[in-house]
């Protein structure tokens, strides 16, 4: 069969090469149907022409081809070895992917084996193969879009470059058929052992010295935990007093006597605490709860955090099933639009937010003795501030440079997680603009939400402070203001954009996400009305004040 087999198995592809691949789930039905309009028998002269075309080609044939000299000995070694049919090489053969079942559903993951490829080497000739994966679209996903195009998985010398992979391919497919398809290095995607770079290594010396931290403080508390109550293991001590005219017993409470000798936390024992793991559970799974706090808020929190789950579930499975169509008849469902309406659950978060952020904004400027000032603004910020930046920034970094070295196979990327820019342009996540950045820029993809969110709470004070100060009308008049300004954006961002309406699952998604989905002029409502909620639970929590509606 000589070389047959290897030719006849891009036929199928070469046919679909035909067709526009999508970009979106609304784009995949029409890919479907241009499928459906392949004719049967130039795929059959497809096979013809390449069966022809095995049976002519020799070593000769890659005389003809442009390639490292390395690659083309590789590749004369493996072409001996499938003449001869060696075990080794018949399995990088059977590693390429085949047209798959489920085509007219929208299955166009065609990844072959990756394992069969990585490990079909031979040490003999120094032979040593690896995985690529060609790709009809050479731009990468991003957050807008989901990534519908075919991927056909390929098994390839390791000498052999994407530049040479791609010429080989533009040469087999010139000669087998007319199509003006044509590939180029961006198009072939090869999985790399990547060595560990010098941000990689900062970060994971930052990750050692905090774990060392953390432990260390762990062991501190728990030697001062013991030492603690080997000191106040009986708090009640029986003192006797003997009188020459009686005898007389007494119990003393030690526990308050010894709270007034021993002095409160110093600096290291308060760091201590904060960075040890028993501290930290204790609170972390702490149940019980006071009149100060919200307590109704939890719930909400754990709904919207499960039907955020949910929703990001099935959007990110799409593009990687088998029958990514289904999701059309899914769509059809009533009982499925809470999943695909599931963009609104952060709706709910930002809700959330602002009730806390009006709530505790209040109550801090109703204290004794408040004063209120640039000071207290300034606070106000850096509270905010440094209370996300360290675990945001922190998974951040980790995202850009470790991911890439934690996984492996056809459908992880070489980047890992982000894409190379991020490596140099992560400066808008720092200062919290990431929401004003084009969606092929994108880093972290849902510090989105947070970049949201700590502008809300910049512009939160023009509505707090009013009502700080009594000015109760104007803070009203100037929350009218922002949300009609939200809902005013909104709707113009919709109107002149046909298609948009649809929001990510619609024809015009990119626009949707850039300039609605994640932009503070069309997410801020609720927040802005989460701040009012928190001003009035406020003044309602407050002793002598009624809010009960009276029934007729």
């Amino acid at each position: 069969m000589k070389i047959e087999l290897f030719i006849a198995i891009f036929v199928f592809s070469i046919g679909l090469t035909k067709c526009q691949t999508p970009n979106s789930l609304i784009e995949l039905a029409p890919f479907i149907n241009q499928i459906k309009k392949i004719n049967l028998s130039h795929l059959f002269n497809l096979f013809q022409k390449a069966k022809l075309f095995s049976s002519q080609f020799d070593y000769w044939s890659l005389n003809e081809l442009s390639l490292s000299d390395q690659c083309s000995t590789d590749l004369k070694n493996l072409l001996n070895g499938l003449w001869s049919k060696q075990e080794w090489a018949l399995k990088i053969i059977d590693s390429f992917a085949k047209p798959p079942i489920g085509i007219l559903k929208g299955s166009l993951n065609w990844l072959g084996d990756y394992s069969e490829c990585i490990e079909s080497n031979n040490e003999t000739i120094s032979f040593v193969s690896k995985y690529c994966t060609i790709i009809s679209n050479n731009q990468p996903p991003t957050p807008s879009k989901a990534a519908f195009y075919l991927k056909y998985g390929l098994c390839s010398p390791k000498s052999c470059t994407s530049k040479d992979i791609s010429e080989i391919l533009n040469f087999i497919f010139k000669k087998i058929t007319k199509n003006d398809q044509t590939f180029d290095e961006s198009n072939v995607v090869c999985q790399t052992n990547n060595d560990l770079d010098k941000p990689a290594l900062i970060i994971i010396t930052v990750i050692l010295t905090l774990i060392g931290i953390i432990c260390l403080a762990t062991i501190l508390d728990l030697v001062s935990a013991y030492c603690k109550n080997s000191c106040l293991q009986s708090p009640n001590t029986l003192y006797i007093q003997i009188n020459e005219d009686s005898v007389s017993t007494n119990l003393l409470d030690t526990e308050s006597m010894i709270s007034e000798a021993v002095p409160a936390m110093g600096l290291s024992e308060q760091l201590i605490s904060a960075l040890s793991l028993k501290s930290n559970f204790k609170k972390i799974f702490l149940t019980l709860s006071d009149d100060s706090q919200l307590s109704s808020l939890h719930g909400i929190r754990v709904i919207t955090l499960g039907w955020v789950i949910l929703g990001h579930s099935y959007a990110f499975i799409v593009p990687y099933s088998d029958n990514p169509l289904e999701a059309l008849n899914f769509l059809k469902r009533f009982s499925f639009t809470i999943v695909s309406n599931a963009f609104f659950s952060v709706d709910s978060f930002f809700l959330i937010s602002g009730v806390l952020t009006g709530y505790l904004f209040i109550k801090m400027s109703s204290a004794p003795n408040f004063k209120f000032n640039i000071t207290f603004i300034t606070k106000y910020l850096i509270n905010r501030i440094l209370r996300l930046s360290p675990a945001y920034y922190f998974m951040l970094f980790f995202s850009i440079f470790l991911t890439k070295y934690l996984g492996s196979g056809p459908l992880y990327q070489n980047n890992g997680f982000e894409q190379p820019v991020c490596r140099t342009r992560f400066w808008k996540n720092l200062l919290y603009v990431s929401n004003f950045q084009q969606t092929n820029e994108t880093c972290f993809g849902i510090s989105w939400y947070l970049s949201n969110d700590m502008q809300f709470h910049i512009i939160a004070p023009l509505i707090l402070i009013p009502l700080v100060l009594n000015k109760i009308l104007i803070g009203i008049l100037i929350l009218v203001l922002l949300i009609l300004v939200n809902i005013i954006s909104t709707f113009l961002s919709l109107y002149y954009h046909p298609g948009s309406e649809l929001g990510i699952l619609g024809e015009n998604s990119q626009y949707f996400y850039e300039w609605v989905y994640i932009k503070p002029w069309t997410r801020s409502s609720p927040f802005l009305i989460g701040v009012f909620v928190g001003y009035i639970l406020f003044h309602h929590r407050k002793p002598g004040y009624n809010a009960k509606i009276r029934t007729v």
